[in-house]
């Protein structure tokens, strides 16, 4: 089986250590000194919400480890909350035969750990159980897949008339999530080609071995434009360093969803120089000095 390692961590309102951390859910989390070996940059997680005054504890959102640093608060370290998504249901710590969905959580102590290591499978259980999104067809074979040539030349950009604005990017990303699959298919032949639920942070597809071991961790990103162009998260970003062995990008463009053509283009490993320009294009910010409407200076 894989050896990836994934967290739970917890963020509960009242913790029966008594001791109240600055969690900003989606932006930040504290935590004490000795979970500095599993807190790392690039790693998955999911959330949990236990501790006094929850009747039903439950995991409600994942997302991927950001920047880890010394927090302002002394003796403790924090670290940023990257790709954070809400589950559309909250998950019961329990499934419906009474099991606990973390294998060990029947002892008493497990739940004091506010930071928990779990393994793919129980990841990525949880994962669909807060979330059920429609599986791409893998089988399709009516398009050819066609990867893109080293000195491929740019193509005008195709229209999709037979869509509504608002559905057209939704439509290219199944589409190139489609044409990556039955591209690692054919490509990992013998291998598991996974689609992934579409509240997993990090990657979209994964590729394993007859063992269950991992091949690939593969992100795939869809556009209509005439060259491999994307937009990419900071969380993708930090997953691929992270797991830059078996990290691979993959680049669905120049679709045209009317006649179904494309090309298809790859990265291995980290994404990020010689073999990729990043762009900045959108900022995070934090207004450290705030105003009243309508206040003068």
């Amino acid at each position: 089986m894989n050896n990836s390692v994934d967290l739970v961590l917890a963020a509960n309102p009242k913790p029966k250590s008594g001791h109240h951390y600055d969690d900003r859910t989606g932006v930040s989390y504290e935590f004490p000194p000795r979970y500095r070996r599993a807190i790392v940059a690039g790693r998955r997680f999911i959330y949990y919400r236990g501790g006094v005054g929850i009747s039903i504890p439950h995991y409600f959102g994942s997302g991927i480890v950001g920047e880890v640093r010394a927090s302002q608060n002394p003796g403790l370290l924090e670290c940023d909350v990257l790709d954070y998504r809400p589950f559309d249901a909250v998950v019961p710590f329990k499934d419906e035969a009474g099991n606990r969905l973390e294998p060990g959580g029947e002892g008493r102590m497990f739940y004091r750990s506010g930071v928990r290591r779990i393994s793919e499978e129980t990841f990525e259980r949880i994962l669909e159980l807060g979330d059920h999104p429609p599986v791409s067809d893998a089988s399709r074979d009516d398009v050819a897949v066609k990867p893109a040539p080293d000195n491929a030349r740019q193509r005008p950009r195709p229209r999709h008339a037979q869509y509504a604005p608002s559905e057209v990017a939704r439509a290219v990303e199944d589409f190139a999530v489609q044409r990556a699959c039955a591209w690692l298919a054919a490509r990992y032949r013998g291998c598991t080609v996974t689609v992934m639920p579409r509240n997993n942070p990090g990657f979209d597809i994964r590729v394993t071995d007859p063992q269950g071991s991992v091949v690939r961790f593969v992100e795939v990103k869809g556009t209509s434009a005439g060259q491999p162009s994307f937009y990419l998260s900071e969380g993708e970003r930090q997953f691929s360093i992270a797991e830059a062995a078996r990290f691979t990008l993959v680049v669905v463009w120049a679709v045209s969803l009317g006649t179904g053509e494309c090309e298809i283009s790859r990265s291995d490993g980290a994404v990020e120089l010689p073999g990729i320009v990043l762009t900045p294009r959108q900022f995070q910010g934090t207004l450290v000095q705030t105003q009243t409407p309508g206040s003068e200076d």
